[in-house]
């Protein structure tokens, strides 16, 4: 509280009006103080409840893609990225990078935020074609090497980890995407400015490493094993054409050396039948 008052006499104020403007400066700064605590008790609740309700959303989404012809785990990549930006205070550089074919480097499947779109079109494109070699100082690449959850925050300043792609930001967390011991890829969360990290964001943010990770290991699962179920369609189809092949081959001689032996049979045509000739028909056909 702030009090003006003139330098010479009269004074305003006695000694009791300052100790009673003191107690209620001290209760304004208590007050103060509890509304920025349940404040943050507000937002830490909110986000809880996201991502409870997020991971929930990520369940039924991988559901569904099990039932599908040829699962991918495409839209789960963008799912998750949304979620990380409904709990996080930054929106503006997220991003989800997997482990390439050749298991050399790190590419982006998923991208979030308005800084990804600085310079048009064509910047986003060169963002995202960039490769992150997994034996470079990178703090993705670092992340996902050691299957280590990295927060920073104070990144940029000498002897700290720093973005490369995005020099302004100042608050990093990079989330290995794990299943038991393999890393597939890392989830980056970039923050500008001087907002604290929140508590918890970065717990949540490996918790969602760790369901893709198990995601992405059970859709692998369910395509190793409909390859088989197709394989073992396939032959079955293959086994069975064969099946009908032979049948095919054995009715023709059979149907013939059925008719001959009727004919042979009946009184009227009896003389027009060569016996010994059905004789050697059968003989050869069993």
């Amino acid at each position: 509280i702030r009090c003006c008052m003139t330098k010479t006499g009269p004074h305003l104020f006695d000694e009791s009006h300052i100790a009673i403007l003191g107690l209620v400066a001290d209760q304004i700064g208590h007050w103060w103080g509890n509304q920025l605590a349940l404040s943050e008790e507000k937002a830490d609740t909110e986000r809880f409840k996201n991502f409870i309700h997020g991971i929930t959303a990520l369940h039924d989404v991988t559901i569904k893609i099990l039932k599908e012809r040829n699962p991918s785990m495409g839209p789960l990549w963008d799912r998750s990225l949304a979620l990380v930006e409904r709990i996080s205070p930054w929106r503006d550089a997220l991003s989800i990078r997997v482990v390439g074919p050749d298991n050399r480097d790190l590419r982006f499947v998923a991208s979030l935020g308005a800084a990804w779109r600085e310079g048009g079109e064509r910047g986003y494109q060169a963002r995202m074609d960039r490769r992150y070699p997994l034996s470079a100082d990178y703090a993705g690449s670092r992340a996902v090497r050691e299957r280590e959850l990295l927060v920073e925050t104070d990144a940029g300043k000498p002897g700290k980890l720093r973005s490369e792609l995005f020099p302004a930001a100042t608050r990093l967390i990079h989330a290995p995407i794990i299943f038991g011991q393999e890393a597939i890829g890392v989830i980056d969360v970039r923050g500008f400015g001087t907002t604290a990290v929140p508590a918890n964001l970065a717990l949540m943010c490996e918790l969602i490493g760790r369901q893709l990770g198990l995601y992405n290991s059970l859709i692998r699962q369910f395509q190793i094993q409909r390859n088989q179920e197709q394989k073992l369609a396939k032959q079955y189809d293959e086994q069975n054409q064969i099946y009908e092949d032979f049948l095919h081959q054995l009715r023709n001689p059979l149907v013939k050396a059925s008719m001959l032996a009727q004919r042979a049979a009946e009184p009227a045509t009896r003389a027009s039948v060569d016996v010994q000739q059905l004789r050697t028909f059968v003989r050869h056909v069993l």
